[in-house]
């Protein structure tokens, strides 16, 4: 790695996620975190707008980002659901544009077998897309 590159992870959090510190793990590569959080009164349309900014703001500063982890909260409705996958992709294709790297799509242990299994889908559906082993999706609940 170029000593000038600059590696980044991005946090999205929907309000009312929970999100433990291990499912970022910090590398030597990865210095910056970029969290990107949902306020209480915002729309999840919105929270998926000012992702998709910065990470296209990340992009344009040169970052380079590897990792990405999309903690989701226990909202099961169709515009949260359009958001999540929107958002994804979103890291995804950022993530993509370097060729090596990972999405982790995150909830907590308590979710119901609905939401597992729907987060397991999108999981399974995004892998599908992949043109490569060097980025993947996957869960985790905490």
């Amino acid at each position: 790695m170029d000593k000038s590159e600059r590696l980044a992870s991005v946090v999205v959090m929907e309000y009312g996620g929970h999100w433990p510190m291990r499912d970022v793990q910090q590398r030597p590569e990865a210095a910056s975190v970029t969290a990107i959080v949902q306020q209480s009164d915002e729309r999840v349309t919105s929270l998926r707008r000012r992702a998709v900014r910065r990470l296209s703001a990340l992009l344009g500063e040169g970052a380079k980002v590897r990792s990405g982890v999309l903690v989701c909260s226990d909202q099961a409705d169709e515009e949260t659901w359009t958001a999540r996958v929107f958002v994804a992709k979103a890291m995804l294709e950022s993530i993509g544009r370097f060729g090596k790297g990972s999405v982790v799509l995150s909830a907590a242990r308590g979710v119901g077998p609905e939401a597992r299994s729907a987060l397991a889908g999108l999981a399974f559906a995004l892998n599908s897309t992949l043109n490569t082993r060097d980025v993947s999706v996957s869960v985790s609940f905490s």
